[in-house]
């Protein structure tokens, strides 16, 4: 994260999981039937989410459903794949660009599967938030620490 996030990093450590945002981003945790889903936001157009899926399904089958949705939400969605890393294991991952209200959105989508549950982090900006806000959605998702991993 740039100087100025560094210094006003908070860490959320609940469900199992830590990681860290900054400080001045509003925070909301909430239950999706047995999901928890906490979200953290700089404003109403961009987010960072972190949903906790205790069933375990596998990363493939999350990042399928996200993708499916962006598809059914916007026509113009394309997705490619790229290289990130939750809790220090490589993930399933994907950036995806599409168009709402037209304005040019990006999000990434990461999951990965551990045998206490699977993990989704989700990140969306509009791309004139983009320069400013991508170092800080990755290093939100790179810093998502698996509590039960520690012990071993």
């Amino acid at each position: 994260m740039n100087q100025e996030a560094e210094v006003l990093l908070q860490e959320y450590c609940g469900h199992g999981i830590r990681f860290l945002y900054p400080g001045f981003w509003e925070l909301s945790e909430e239950a999706d039937g047995e999901d928890i889903v906490i979200t953290a936001a700089a404003d109403q157009s961009c987010f960072w989410l972190l949903r906790i899926f205790p069933a375990c399904p596998p990363a493939e089958h999350i990042i399928e459903s996200c993708l499916q949705a962006y598809d059914d939400e916007y026509d113009d969605a394309e997705a490619e794949t790229v290289q990130l890393s939750i809790s220090g294991m490589t993930s399933q991952s994907r950036r995806i660009r599409f168009s709402c209200f037209e304005l040019l959105n990006t999000a990434a989508v990461s999951s990965v599967r551990v045998s206490e549950a699977s993990l989704l982090s989700l990140w969306q900006c509009t791309d004139h938030e983009l320069e400013n806000l991508e170092n800080i959605f990755e290093q939100m998702t790179r810093s998502i620490t698996i509590l039960s991993l520690l012990d071993d």
